[in-house]
């Protein structure tokens, strides 16, 4: 049978995992950041996660430069990334200081969610422009352009959309919690 008592604080299990979640979301966004740096510095990584993804168009070896180029094409998405994840970590940072139902966690669940919408809309021209980057010096290899849209990019368009209408509704739930803390 449950214990029936009520906790002296019944928001310590999301505070504590809030705390734990708000250190590793901030080792993950320097993970992401060196990881994504290194894989276009370092031509094994290269090799390693790049190259397989462009076999089909004979593409085996990248250029210094052409690492280079895709470095700067994935900035835009990378930024948009770390933009959500630093957004995130604030909103652990929020829960675990006991804030929240209130109007700066709606507030950062709607950024989350528009990053999470840019991030989805940029994901095919970000595969467009890596390609175009990793062949500009190598013209035996043509111009099939992978223009395709993935499945996962839909998905993260749903994602981030749901997450904008959970946004709107915290948003709302903290404007009826606000008016009620002041019937009191």
């Amino acid at each position: 049978m449950r214990d029936q008592t009520l906790s002296p604080d019944p928001l310590r299990k999301l505070r504590t995992v809030s705390s734990v979640m708000t250190v590793a979301v901030t080792v993950g966004m320097a993970a992401v950041t060196v990881l994504a740096i290194a894989v276009f510095l370092i031509p094994a990584f290269t090799r390693v996660a790049v190259v397989p993804e462009l076999l089909p168009f004979r593409l085996t070896e990248i250029s210094a430069e052409a690492r280079w180029l895709g470095l700067a094409v994935i900035a835009v998405p990378l930024a948009v990334l770390l933009y959500a994840l630093n957004e995130i970590r604030a909103l652990f940072a929020d829960y675990a200081r006991g804030e929240i139902l209130t109007w700066r966690a709606a507030r950062r669940l709607k950024r989350i969610a528009w990053a999470i919408i840019i991030g989805a809309i940029l994901r095919a021209p970000t595969r467009l422009g890596l390609f175009l980057a990793f062949t500009f010096d190598q013209p035996e290899i043509g111009r099939q352009l992978p223009a395709r849209i993935a499945f996962a990019d839909f998905a993260f368009l749903l994602a981030g959309l749901l997450l904008l209408a959970v946004a709107w509704a915290m948003a709302e739930a903290a404007r009826i919690a606000e008016e009620h803390s002041h019937i009191v």
